[in-house]
C-alpha cells in the first residue's frame, strides 16, 4: 500500500501538468508540438485565464534547455511589447527557462519565444483579476428588421394628407376646370366651376388640418430618433441637415395660413388654389433634395428628379382619385349638367392617370434599378419582401384601372352619344364612385407600405456578405470552408468545414510573417458530418494572420489569410450603382413599351365606346350593352 501511494505521489506533478494542459488548450483543438524538440508546457498555460502572472513566465522542455541566445518578447493584443529579454535558465528546472515580466495588465498577452538552435514558438494567455470564464469573440452580423409601427404611422398620415392635399388642386388645374369649360350655359358653368372649386378647396383644407400636426410628429419622431420628441424639433431643423425639415414645416405653416381661411368662402379665389398647390408640390421637392453636396452631382439629381416624379405621381392618382369620389356627390354638379362635366371630367382624368402611370412605372424602375441587384432580393430582403407587398397592391391598382378604361368608360361613351343622362348619372354616381373607392383603399395601402422600404435590398446584401466571415479553399482535392467567430484578439472558435469528407485528422496551423510569429499546429476536434472546430488564443494580436488548414496530413493545406482588428469593423453602405449606356437603353426601351400599351389601351377603350353605342342604339342588344 505505502509502494502504491509512493508511486501515486511521485505521479502527480506529471498528472497536474497534464490537466492544467488540457484546461488551458482544451476550449477546442490540442497544439501538436515534437515532444523532442518543443516544450512540453508553459507558466502561464497556453490559452490559460489567470488572474495575474507571478513575475515571470516559464517556457518549460522535456530535457534540459541551454538558454544561450535564447529570447522572448512579451506582446498586448495591439502588438504593443511589454517586455523584451533574455531567456535564463531556472534555478529549480534544468528543463525550465524563464524571462523576468513586470505586472501585466488585464488583456490577452503573447509569449514569442526563440532558442539559439532555432526552435521558436509562441503562446497566448489573458489576464483577467476577475476570474471570470473567457466568452469567444463574435462578429455581430447586421440585424434588418420591418420598420416598427410608430414609424410607419408617423410616416404614413402625413404622406397620405399631403398627397390628398396635392392631388385635389391638380384635379382642379387639370381635370375639372377644363370640364367645367364643356358646359354651354357659361352661367351654369361658373355655378358649377364654383362648387366644384369650393368641395375640393375643403378637401384641401381638411388635408392640411390633418397633414400640420401629422407633420410636425413626424418631425418629433425624426428628431427623438425613434422617440417622438417635440421638444428636439427646432434643434433639429436648425441644425446642419435639418435645412428640407424647416422648408419642409415651413411651406406646410403658409399652406395652411392660405387654405383654411378661404374655404369657407363661397367662391375662393383662383389664386389661393395655384398658391396651395405650388406650396404642395414645395414640401414634396424638399423631401428628396439632399442636404449636403453628393459626389456625384450628375447622378444624384437624376435619381431625385425620378423619386420627384414618382412622389408626384402618387400624389396625381391617389389624391386625385380621392378628389373625384368627393366630387361624384349627387349635389355637387346639376343634373342638367352632369352629363358633359362628368364625362369630360372621367375622360380628362384617365388621360391623367395614364400618365401618371407612365411616371410611376418608369420612376418605380430607376428605384427598382438603385436598390435591388437581382429578383431573389425581393423575397431574400425585408426590403424586397416589402417591395414585393407594393408591387401587388400596384398590380391590383393596375387591374382596376383597366375596369375602369375597358369596362366603365366605352359604357359611360355609349350613354352620352345616346342621350341616355340617367345612365350616365347612375353610371358616375354608383360605379365610377366605387371603382374609384377600391382604387382609393388600394393606393392607401400603398401608401402604407411605403415607410417599409427603408434601406435598400443592395446594401442589405452587401452588408450581409461583409459580416459573413466563411471563407472556402482547396486542400488537395477537398474543399474546405473556414468560419472564425471573430476577427478580434481573444478566445476564438474556428469552424471548419470539409466538403464530402473522408477526413480522419484535421490540422490548422496558424502563423503571422508581419508579427513575426512561429507556427502554431492545432488538431482540430472532429464534432461529426465534416465538421471540426478549434478554440483558443491563436490570433492574439491584431494584424494579418496565415491560417492553413491540413486534411489527413496532405502536403496542401488550404490556406486563408485572416485581419485580426481590435474593434469590429462597422458596418458601410453598399457603393451606389452607375448607369452605363445598356442601363439607358433598356430604359428608353421599357418607357416605349409602357407608352406604347397605354395608347394601345386608349383605342381599344374608345373602340369598346362605339360598338356599345351600336349595340345600344339597337333595341335586341340594349340590354347587353347596359349590363
Amino acid at each position: 500500500m505505502r509502494a502504491l501511494v509512493r508511486q501515486a505521489w511521485r505521479l502527480a506533478p506529471v498528472t497536474v501538468a497534464m490537466v492544467v494542459a488540457f484546461l488551458g488548450a482544451g476550449f477546442g483543438g490540442t497544439a501538436v508540438a515534437d515532444p523532442g524538440t518543443g516544450p512540453v508546457s508553459t507558466q502561464p498555460a497556453a490559452n490559460a485565464v489567470v488572474p495575474g502572472v507571478a513575475g515571470q513566465v516559464v517556457v518549460r522542455f522535456a530535457e534540459p534547455a541551454d538558454p544561450e541566445g535564447g529570447t522572448a518578447t512579451v506582446y498586448t493584443a495591439e502588438h504593443v511589447p511589454v517586455v523584451s529579454g533574455a531567456l535564463t535558465a531556472s534555478a529549480t528546472d534544468p528543463g525550465a527557462l524563464v524571462l523576468a515580466v513586470p505586472k501585466l495588465g488585464k488583456g490577452v498577452h503573447t509569449v514569442v519565444w526563440s532558442l539559439a538552435d532555432r526552435r521558436t514558438g509562441s503562446f497566448a494567455f489573458q489576464v483577467e483579476p476577475s476570474g471570470a470564464s473567457p466568452v469567444a469573440v463574435t462578429h455581430a452580423a447586421p440585424v434588418f428588421a420591418a420598420s416598427p409601427l410608430e414609424k410607419v404611422f408617423t410616416t404614413w398620415v402625413p404622406m397620405v394628407a399631403v398627397m390628398v392635399f396635392v392631388g385635389a388642386l391638380l384635379v382642379r388645374f387639370v381635370v375639372t376646370s377644363s370640364a367645367g369649360r364643356r358646359i354651354a350655359d357659361p352661367e351654369i358653368a361658373a355655378v358649377v366651376r364654383g362648387a366644384v372649386d369650393r368641395r375640393l378647396l375643403r378637401l384641401a383644407a381638411v388635408s392640411i388640418v390633418v397633414f400640420v400636426p401629422a407633420t410636425v410628429t413626424q418631425a418629433a419622431f425624426s428628431a427623438g430618433k425613434g422617440t417622438i420628441a417635440y421638444g428636439k424639433v427646432w434643434t433639429m431643423i436648425t441644425a446642419d441637415g435639418g435645412q428640407m425639415w424647416f422648408v419642409r414645416l415651413a411651406a406646410t405653416a403658409l399652406a395652411f395660413l392660405l387654405v383654411v381661411p378661404m374655404a369657407v368662402r363661397r367662391r375662393p379665389p383662383v389664386w389661393v388654389l395655384a398658391a396651395g398647390l405650388a406650396l404642395g408640390l414645395v414640401e414634396l421637392l424638399a423631401r428628396v433634395l439632399p442636404t449636403s453636396k453628393p459626389a456625384d452631382l450628375t447622378l444624384t439629381a437624376i435619381g431625385d428628379t425620378f423619386t420627384f416624379g414618382h412622389l408626384l405621381g402618387a400624389a396625381v392618382w391617389i389624391g386625385g382619385m380621392v378628389a373625384l369620389v368627393v366630387l361624384a356627390a349627387p349635389n355637387v354638379v346639376p343634373a342638367g349638367s352632369r352629363r358633359p362635366f362628368w364625362f369630360a371630367a372621367i375622360r380628362r382624368f384617365s388621360t391623367v392617370a395614364m400618365i401618371s402611370v407612365v411616371v410611376l412605372t418608369m420612376s418605380g424602375l430607376w428605384l427598382y434599378w438603385k436598390h435591388v441587384g437581382d429578383l431573389s432580393q425581393l423575397l431574400t430582403t425585408v426590403y424586397g419582401q416589402a417591395l414585393t407587398v407594393k408591387l401587388i397592391l400596384f398590380g391590383g391598382l393596375l387591374l382596376l384601372g383597366a375596369v375602369h378604361q375597358f369596362w366603365l368608360l366605352p359604357r359611360m361613351a355609349a350613354a352620352r352619344e345616346l342621350g341616355r343622362d340617367d345612365r350616365l348619372l347612375t353610371l358616375v354616381t354608383s360605379r365610377f364612385r366605387a371603382i374609384i373607392l377600391a382604387e382609393v383603399v388600394l393606393g392607401l395601402a400603398v401608401l402604407f407600405v411605403v415607410p417599409f422600404l427603408s434601406g435598400s435590398a443592395r446594401n442589405q446584401v452587401y452588408q450581409e456578405n461583409a459580416a459573413n466571415l466563411t471563407r472556402t479553399a482547396a486542400a488537395g482535392s477537398a474543399a474546405v470552408s473556414l468560419t472564425p467567430s471573430g476577427l478580434q484578439p481573444g478566445l476564438t472558435d474556428y469552424d471548419v468545414t470539409v466538403a464530402h469528407s473522408t477526413a480522419n485528422r484535421v490540422t490548422v496551423s496558424f502563423s503571422s510573417d508581419t508579427l513575426k510569429v512561429p507556427r502554431t499546429d492545432v488538431l482540430a476536434v472532429a464534432l461529426g458530418d465534416g465538421h471540426y472546430r478549434v478554440s483558443g488564443l491563436y490570433t492574439p494580436m491584431v494584424g494579418d494572420w496565415r491560417v492553413a488548414v491540413a486534411v489527413n496530413g496532405q502536403d496542401e493545406p488550404a490556406v486563408f489569410t485572416e485581419r485580426v482588428a481590435a474593434k469590429p469593423a462597422k458596418a458601410t453602405k453598399a457603393p451606389p450603382v452607375t448607369p452605363t449606356w445598356s442601363t439607358w437603353g433598356f430604359g428608353a426601351a421599357e418607357l416605349l413599351l409602357v407608352l406604347l400599351t397605354l395608347l394601345a389601351a386608349t383605342r381599344v377603350s374608345r373602340h369598346l365606346g362605339t360598338r356599345n353605342a351600336k349595340r345600344a342604339a339597337r333595341p335586341e342588344l340594349a340590354t347587353a350593352a347596359e349590363s
